[in-house]
C-alpha cells in the first residue's frame, strides 16, 4: 500500500495559464490509461496530454497543460477538476494487477493561494469579477442589424432571428466574460455605433428590451449586417463555409468570439453563447429612434432559457 499526495497548481506563466499536477517519484506514476481510456473520454475533447514527465531533479513526476487566450483561466480550472475526477476514478477501481493507493489526497493552489480542495479552488475562481474585451469593428452598410445564430438562413429562419432598425456606419463590438460552471463563459455581447461614447459594457437593466429574442441552436450567436449575411438560400449540399468559420472562432479551441468576415470584409461579430436556447436583445436609441447600441445576454438574469 502506498500514500500519494498529488499537488494541483494553477498559475500564470508568461501569457499562458498553466495547470500542473505533481507527485513524488517514490510513488508509482499514474499510468497514461487514466487519460486515454474511459476517464479521458468523459472529459472535454479539448484537453490533450502527453503523460507524466520526470522533472530535472528526478524527484517529482509532473503532468501539465498550458492554456492561452481570454478563456485560459476557466479552461485550466475545468481541466484541473476533470483530472481530479480521473485520478479518483482510477484509484477507486478494483483491479487485479495493483492495489489502490492509500492516503490519496489533492492539495491545491490557485494564483498563489492555497486551498484544501478543488471545490474550494473552483469557488475562488467563480467569485472573480467579469472582464470586458474589445473585439474590433464592422461596417453596417444599411439600416438592418441582424441578431442570429450563424447556422440560420435568411427567409427560412426569419421567425427565430431578430432584425433591428439601426444606424448605418461603423459598429464596435465588445464581449463580457465571467466565471461560471468551472469555465470562462460569455455573459453578454454588445455592439455600438461609432457615434456612441466609448464606455464599458453596460448592464442590460439600463437598456430597452425588445419583444423578440434570438433563438440559438448551435451554441453561438451574433450581430451581422443583414444585407451582407451570406446564408441566404439553403443549398444541396449546404454552403457551410461561413458557419464553419464562426464555429472555428467559438469552439473550445478558438477564442470564443470574433469579428467575422465574408469575402474579406468584416460583416459582424459572433460569440460562444454557452449553450442552446435563446438570448434576449436589449437596445439603446438615439433621439430619432434609431438603435445605436445593441446587446444580447447569454448568462444571468437577462438571458432567455439557455440550456447549460
Amino acid at each position: 500500500m502506498s500514500e500519494m499526495h498529488v499537488h494541483a497548481e494553477i498559475s500564470n506563466v508568461g501569457e499562458a495559464v498553466r495547470c500542473r499536477f505533481s507527485h513524488p517519484v517514490p510513488i508509482p506514476p499514474i499510468p497514461q490509461e487514466v487519460f486515454t481510456g474511459r476517464a479521458k473520454r468523459s472529459t472535454s475533447r479539448a484537453f490533450d496530454v502527453e503523460g507524466w514527465q520526470l522533472d530535472e531533479d528526478g524527484e517529482v513526476m509532473t503532468l501539465q497543460q498550458d492554456f492561452h487566450g481570454p478563456r485560459a483561466l476557466g479552461s485550466a480550472v475545468r481541466w484541473c477538476e476533470q483530472m481530479r475526477r480521473a485520478l479518483g476514478h482510477w484509484n477507486a477501481e478494483e483491479r487485479s494487477d495493483r492495489q489502490p493507493i492509500e492516503g490519496y489526497s489533492l492539495r491545491c493552489s490557485f494564483m498563489g493561494r492555497a486551498f484544501e480542495s478543488v471545490a474550494d479552488m473552483c469557488a475562488a475562481f467563480e467569485s472573480m469579477p467579469p472582464s470586458d474585451f474589445a473585439l474590433g469593428a464592422f461596417e453596417l452598410s444599411q439600416p438592418q442589424l441582424l441578431a442570429s445564430d450563424p447556422g440560420y438562413y435568411l427567409h427560412l429562419h426569419d421567425h427565430v432571428q431578430v432584425v433591428i432598425q439601426a444606424e448605418p456606419g461603423q459598429w464596435h463590438a465588445k464581449m463580457r466574460l465571467g466565471p461560471a460552471y468551472g469555465d470562462t463563459c460569455s455573459i453578454a455581447l454588445q455592439v455600438q455605433h461609432e457615434s456612441v461614447d466609448d464606455r464599458s459594457l453596460r448592464d442590460w437593466r439600463e437598456l430597452e428590451r425588445l419583444d423578440r429574442h434570438a433563438s440559438i441552436d448551435t451554441a453561438q450567436c451574433g450581430f451581422f449586417d443583414r444585407a451582407r449575411y451570406p446564408l441566404v438560400e439553403m443549398k444541396e449540399p449546404p454552403e457551410e463555409a461561413f458557419y464553419e468559420l464562426c464555429c472555428a472562432f467559438t469552439s473550445y479551441r478558438g477564442p470564443g468570439f470574433a469579428v467575422v468576415e465574408d469575402q474579406g470584409r468584416p460583416i459582424g461579430v459572433v460569440a460562444d453563447s454557452g449553450g442552446d436556447g435563446g438570448a434576449n436583445i436589449y437596445v439603446q436609441r438615439d433621439p430619432a429612434g434609431k438603435v445605436v447600441l445593441a446587446q444580447m445576454v447569454f448568462l444571468g438574469d437577462g438571458m432567455c432559457s439557455n440550456d447549460r
